[in-house]
Order: C-alpha cells, then sequence, then structure tokens
C-alpha cells in the first residue's frame, strides 16, 4: 500500500524529510538483496526519483542520486528498460549543477553504472559525447566556471567505462582533438590535470586509435599527446599543471614505447627539467615513478640515457634522479606509487652489486647527521659558524637502508593487521558465548 497514489509525492517527501532531520534515506532502496520485492514497483521508483531530482533542492537531490544508483546497479533486466530515461537525466544534472561537485560525482558514479549495459553503450556516447565535446570548444567565458574541468572528467569515466567506445569515429575525430585543444589553451589548473587524466584513458583504452589517428595536416594523435606532455612539464607552467603528468608519461611508456622513438628522449628531458625546478612532492613523486618504471622494464637503456644528460651541478642526471629520489623515498605515499619505487630501487640494488657497476658505485649522498659533542647550549653565532654536518654515504648502502625501512613498515602493517583480525575473532568468539536472556527466541 506505501507504493499506491502519487509515488513522486511520496519519495520526494521521504527524501525532504529525512534530509532535514540528518537522518538516512529510506531503508527501502538502500539494499541490493530486495531485487525481488522491487521488481514490481521498479519503474515507479525509478520515475519517481527522476522526477524528485528535477524539482528538489540540492540536498535532496543527492539523496535521491544515491538512491537512483542503487537500482541501477540491480539486476540489468531490471534497469536496462530505463537507461535512456536516467541517462538524459544525467546529462540535465550535469549541465545544470557543473558547479556542485558533490552532485557531480554522484552523477558520475551514476553514469559508471550505465556503462555496465554494454548494449547501451553506442546510446550513451552519442548522447554524452557531443554535449560534452560542445562545452570543451567553448570559450571560457561562454560557459559556467568550472565546467571545462568537470566536463574532462565526464569524458574520462566514458572514455575508461564504456566496454566498446567508438574509437574510429566519434571517439578519435571529436573527442580527441577537443580534449587536446582545451588542455593547450587553459590556465586553469584542474582543467590541465583533468585533461591529462583524459588523455591517460585514451592511452590505456584506445592507444592504437591514438598512434594511427592523422589530422588535416597528418600529425599524428600521439604526436599531439607529447606536446601535451611537454606543455604541462614546461618550467614556466606551475607545479600544480605537473601533478599527474607523469601518469601520463607513464602510459606512453608502457602502452606505446616502440611508436615514440626520439619523442622517448625529449620527453624524458621534461621530466628531469621539471624535475630540478620543483620541491613539490606530489610532483617529485609522480617523476621519480617514471624513471622508476623505465628502470623496473628497462633498466640498461634508462641508465645509459641518464649518463648521457648532464645535472644541474656539472655531475650526471643520472646523479641528480638518483639523490633526489632517495632523499625523499622515505616520504611518498599511495601503495602503488611505493610498490613501484621500492622494486625499482631493488632491481638497481642488485643490478650495482652483481655487475659492479661504476656508474652507481660513484655516487654518494647525505646520510645521517653527525651530532655535535659540545656540551651546553649554543649562540646563533657559533650554530652559524658550525653548520650542521652530514655523512656521506654510497648510494648502494643508502638504497639498502630504504629497502629495509619499507620492508619493516611492511611488517608491522601485516602484524597490527593481523593482531586487528585476533581482536575481532576474540570479540566474536565472546559474544558466542554469551547467555542468552529469558524471553529472547
Amino acid at each position: 500500500g506505501v507504493f499506491n497514489g502519487n509515488k513522486a509525492t511520496w519519495l520526494r517527501k521521504a527524501l525532504s524529510s529525512r534530509a532535514e532531520s540528518g537522518a538516512p534515506p529510506p531503508q527501502l532502496f538502500a539494499t541490493q538483496h530486495s531485487t525481488e520485492m522491487l521488481s514490481p514497483f521498479f519503474g515507479a521508483l525509478v520515475e519517481g526519483l527522476v522526477v524528485t531530482i528535477t524539482q528538489s533542492p540540492s540536498e535532496v537531490m543527492a539523496l535521491a542520486l544515491e538512491r537512483l544508483i542503487l537500482l541501477m546497479s540491480l539486476e540489468s533486466s531490471l534497469s536496462a528498460p530505463y537507461i535512456s530515461r536516467v541517462s538524459s537525466l544525467c546529462l540535465a544534472v550535469f549541465i545544470k549543477s557543473s558547479h556542485d561537485p558533490v552532485l557531480v560525482s554522484l552523477v558520475q558514479d551514476l553514469l559508471q553504472e550505465l556503462c555496465q549495459h554494454t548494449t547501451h553503450d553506442t546510446a550513451l556516447q552519442t548522447k554524452f559525447m557531443p554535449t560534452l565535446v560542445s562545452l570543451l570548444n567553448a570559450p571560457p567565458n561562454k560557459v559556467p566556471s568550472g565546467v571545462h574541468s568537470v566536463a574532462l572528467d565526464m569524458m574520462t569515466v566514458l572514455i575508461r567505462k564504456c566496454q566498446s567506445p567508438d574509437k574510429d569515429n566519434l571517439l578519435m575525430n571529436a573527442v580527441f582533438p577537443a580534449v587536446v585543444n582545451r588542455v593547450l589553451h587553459t590556465d586553469d589548473l584542474s582543467t590541465q590535470q583533468n585533461g591529462g587524466e583524459c588523455l591517460r584513458a585514451f592511452i590505456s583504452v584506445a592507444a592504437p586509435q591514438v598512434v594511427s589517428w592523422r589530422d588535416a595536416d597528418g600529425r599524428s594523435g600521439l604526436e599531439y599527446v607529447v606536446e601535451v606532455c611537454n606543455h604541462l612539464l614546461a618550467p614556466s607552467m606551475p607545479d600544480g599543471a605537473a601533478t599527474f603528468v607523469g601518469r601520463l608519461v607513464t602510459a606512453l611508456i608502457h602502452n606505446v614505447s616502440q611508436h615514440l622513438g626520439d619523442s622517448l628522449h625529449m620527453l624524458l628531458r621534461s621530466v628531469l627539467s621539471k624535475l630540478q625546478s620543483t620541491d613539490t612532492l606530489s610532483v617529485v613523486q609522480n617523476l621519480v615513478v617514471v624513471f622508476a618504471q623505465l628502470i623496473n622494464n628497462k633498466l640498461e637503456d634508462v641508465l645509459s640515457f641518464l649518463c648521457s644528460v648532464p645535472g644541474p651541478e656539472g655531475d650526471s642526471a643520472l646523479s641528480f634522479v638518483l639523490v633526489s629520489w632517495c632523499s625523499k623515498q622515505h616520504t611518498f605515499y599511495g601503495s602503488y606509487e611505493r610498490k613501484v619505487t621500492v622494486l625499482a630501487l631493488a632491481k638497481l640494488l642488485e643490478h650495482g652489486i652483481l655487475q659492479d657497476d661504476p656508474r652507481l658505485q660513484g655516487i654518494t649522498l647525505q646520510g645521517d647527521q653527525i651530532m655535535s659533542t659540545e656540551r651546553g647550549p649554543r649562540t646563533r653565532s657559533a650554530t652559524m659558524a658550525r653548520p650542521e654536518q652530514w655523512t656521506q654515504v654510497p648510494l648502494l648502502v643508502k638504497i639498502f637502508k630504504l629497502i629495509i625501512y619499507e620492508l619493516s613498515n611492511v611488517i608491522e602493517a601485516n602484524m597490527a593487521k593481523d593482531d586487528s583480525q585476533d581482536e575481532g575473532d576474540d570479540e566474536e568468539e565472546g559474544w558466542e558465548d554469551e547467555p542468552e536472556e529469558d524471553g529472547v527466541d
């Protein structure tokens, strides 16, 4: 009986009252185990949520979008008939609320669910991509602030999540040029970052098409991606523009290195140049990962290249990269980045010991601080006269210490995880031993 009458009104009131009180949405929509129960009312629920989303303030819209995401994640036989209706809603909410990061994030989550329906891939791309391309091609003063950035984010979702993207026609002939043009002609940091991530999706999903595509002047898609990388890595660009470009360079090396030719060395020189001009940890880490990936896959090639390029202080670029890397390795974050860099360090250590490589043996770097033996407080003038002193250690010794440090962190984390699991088991056992109270079935 709860669904009799005006279902949209009931849904809107239910969601509004919970939004105002801070209570969660109706639990009827919060479980994925209610498919059988929901089946007779599925269409009415979807329609009610769609109407609620289009007629409600942002707080209620967010709650309704969350419920709609759950509904569309149920069996495809239930949700498939409503793909067109919900995708139109997605696009409308995106255009209307592109300034609201919460709603945009929910729309992206909903779009990801829609992309799971492979039979609707073409329809989704045809509906979304022309609108997104039109937004990307529009001058910044003709569209709402920030819309270029979120349009690139939406495009990345479509490229990565559609099971069969239209690579040869819509994707390469319309989307790709629009993305490249927007990244090369914007000063907005978010647009630069999201544009780089969107191009990384192209390289991951449609690398052969990027390599073979040509514009009217005969330039390949790969040339344009390399141009974007060099543009974002330029010393004149802010550090934020290069925060994620290391991932794009790594994707190029991983997927199309055989097609890069001389462009690879040009890219690596740009990475080196940016590494020399930045102290921002996130940028340093992402650029170091580029060399770590090369060490893991093409050790001799990258060693030879770095030895052939001069560093900023007269030594080789190899010395500069490894000293910068080892001095910051303990501050790196992210499980993937730490895994890649530690494996590369282990490979360098193995190579340096087994091959007795003089290119590595000759590098030294800062070790431990030498503590003063003088007792009592030191004046400022005394401190300036005798600045801090540090030991110098061979590179391979430093690498060995870093690997031990990372290993100890992993062991400690695993022990803490095991202890937590044991405590959970003890609590469960204790609960089972509790005597039942009278009157409890």
